[in-house]
């Protein structure tokens, strides 16, 4: 019987040679070769089944490589992108939930970070951001996550370029993006380096790993999520000060059941970290060999390279003549072995700045793009040559679209034991399709029991079984509405009203609700962190329309969330303070 707690929908079959990858060919198209390519992402932006491929350049102009079978057609000045310079990275998402991808860069021009967004045309026109022009180039770290639980993407970033700041969040309002610091944005940090949302206590809520940059390494913090407030939870994790500065990935490299740590950019070379029980972190660099592997290091990436159930790391170095790109290869736990010229990536004489994985060619395997500075781009095609072990492949969509849900903890419960994915934007794991993950069994054979369980941003967690579906398969699911994974209806405005006139409001509002029925009824406001600031209302109400006045005169400017419960009914509504 088919689980009512999930939309779960068979995009295509993979056929047995999926994901399976021990060579790669160079299939880049001369367009496509020159200009100063420091940045690529993949996206199917037009929604034809087939991935894009936006090139950031740092002087020039940007590219957007629209794919059509064995063709690739820029159309950036076209669709309106080409503008964009200075360009240290880029990623696509849905940030309005409006079903279509949009583009979101981090540069070293203007203001730092840069949000297109996609009209129902295939054209992008610029969002405002409210960063200050010429004042923000230096941001490091961007993530995009609901802060406020509303449905709707904020964005967390990291501080400007002197350091002295405090990393800080755009809130998305109707009104546009509200900027919120210190404290409520939600952690209190300045010279901060990486931002990764990671729920790393498996309790299905989004925590923080932060790395500060500072001339003595700087530390690493653990902010934990309870409920919408976070709690700096550091010391509990032992990571040593100065890693994580550069990228970050995660996943259960050494099959224990949960997940470990992979950076780039540390002091001492330190980058590979096993999670231990109680979640405290050992570095396993030295114990590997891998110090002159990541050394130098621009991003890592973790994905199952060879489809045998073993996450690998792809790492991304800059470099001239021998030193290049990495592939790591994960020997079943036991050690890492380089396999990049074994399978046909070879190091160029020229500097990489970035790459991305995706399937580009359909055949069910990964391939990916990595860009060369004045070389522009290449790209590497996946010619499996051995079969991959059974697998699973989701497609983590919105409630109502097939764009990308991030910020989901997948695992896929296999009679050998579990696979652990994380998807998060600027921590890729298992590819470069920020909600598409590939978890294969590491043991060979065929499987007649196992579940997958996905831990959404929202909290609902949606479970199914080998009655749901079929391994080796491809598979989109979409976030239920409701904590519980079943679909449930929002209260009808009809039936329960809570509005508040003026708003935005200076420094007090009237609160205004409406009751279809008698009973108890209980108002109050809560800040982005959760804590409650408010009590409006608290006791029995007749039918009908009634106000009250909140009063914000103590209170700071930002976004506030008033919460109405009723009997049997419940409402959430927005009020902008501004001082």
């Amino acid at each position: 019987m088919k689980r009512m707690m999930m939309i779960l929908t068979l995009l295509v079959a993979l056929s047995s040679s999926a994901y399976a990858t021990w060579r790669f060919a160079n299939v880049t198209p001369p367009d496509m070769l020159g200009g100063d390519a420091r940045a690529v992402a993949w996206g199917d932006v037009n929604g034809d089944g087939q991935q894009e491929l936006f090139v950031g350049v740092y002087e020039g102009r940007s590219e957007l490589w629209f794919h059509f079978g064995n063709r690739w057609v820029d159309r950036a000045r076209e669709v309106g992108v080409g503008s964009l310079e200075g360009v240290r990275s880029a990623r696509w998402l849905d940030y309005d939930h409006d079903g279509l991808l949009d583009l979101f860069c981090l540069t070293d021009e203007g203001a730092g970070a840069y949000l297109y967004r996609q009209t129902e045309s295939t054209l992008f026109e610029s969002v405002e951001l409210g960063l200050n022009p010429g004042g923000a180039q230096d941001i490091r770290s961007a993530t995009w996550f609901d802060l406020d639980l509303d449905g709707l993407e904020d964005l967390v970033l990291s501080n400007p370029g002197t350091g002295t700041d405090e990393a800080y969040a755009l809130v998305q309002t109707d009104e546009g993006f509200i900027e919120v610091r210190g404290a409520e944005a939600p952690f209190d940090m300045s010279h901060v380096a990486q931002i990764s949302p990671i729920d790393l206590n498996l309790d299905g809520q989004t925590d923080f790993l932060v790395s500060e940059q500072r001339s003595a390494g700087g530390e690493v913090k653990y902010w934990m999520n309870r409920g919408g407030r976070f709690v700096d939870m550091s010391p509990s994790t032992r990571l040593p000060d100065g890693v994580a500065q550069g990228s970050v990935t995660w996943a259960d490299f050494d099959h224990d059941g949960d997940l470990d740590l992979a950076s780039c950019q540390s002091s001492g070379s330190r980058s590979l970290f096993y999670q231990m029980p109680g979640g405290t972190f050992v570095d396993r660099t030295s114990e590997f060999g891998l110090e002159s592997a990541l050394q130098g290091a621009n991003s890592v990436q973790s994905l199952d390279v060879n489809g045998d159930g073993w996450s690998d790391l792809f790492v991304t170095r800059p470099g001239t003549g021998t030193i290049g790109n990495v592939l790591l290869i994960n020997d079943a736990g036991e050690g890492w072995l380089e396999r990049q010229r074994d399978v046909g990536i070879v190091d160029a004489p020229w500097h990489n700045y970035g790459s991305a994985w995706t399937d580009f060619d359909g055949d069910g395997d990964l391939d990916y793009a990595v860009a060369q500075g004045a070389h522009g781009i290449s790209l590497y095609r996946n010619d499996p040559d051995e079969a991959p072990n059974e697998h699973v492949v989701l497609k983590l969509c919105g409630s109502n679209s097939s764009t990308p849900v991030l910020n989901c903890l997948v695992s896929v419960n296999y009679p050998s034991g579990k696979q652990w994915a994380a998807t998060s934007m600027y921590n890729t794991s298992t590819s470069s399709s920020d909600n598409t993950i590939c978890l294969y069994n590491w043991k060979p054979g065929h499987s007649t029991a196992y579940s997958v369980d996905v831990v959404w941003p929202n909290g609902a967690v949606t479970t199914i079984t080998e009655e749901d579906f079929a391994l080796n398969h491809a598979y989109e699911m979409h976030m239920p509405m409701g904590i519980s994974g079943e679909q449930v209806v929002l209260p009808n405005a009809a039936e329960v009203e809570l509005v508040n006139y003026p708003n935005p409001f200076n420094p007090s509002t009237t609160v205004s609700f409406v009751l279809p029925s008698a009973g108890d009824v209980t108002i109050s406001v809560y800040n982005l962190l959760g804590q409650q600031v408010a009590m409006l209302a608290h006791g029995a109400y007749e039918a009908g329309s009634h106000s009250v006045v909140f009063d914000a005169t103590s209170l700071p400017s930002g976004l506030y969330l008033a919460r109405l419960d009723a009997p049997g009914q419940s409402a959430v509504h927005r009020m902008l303070l501004t001082k």
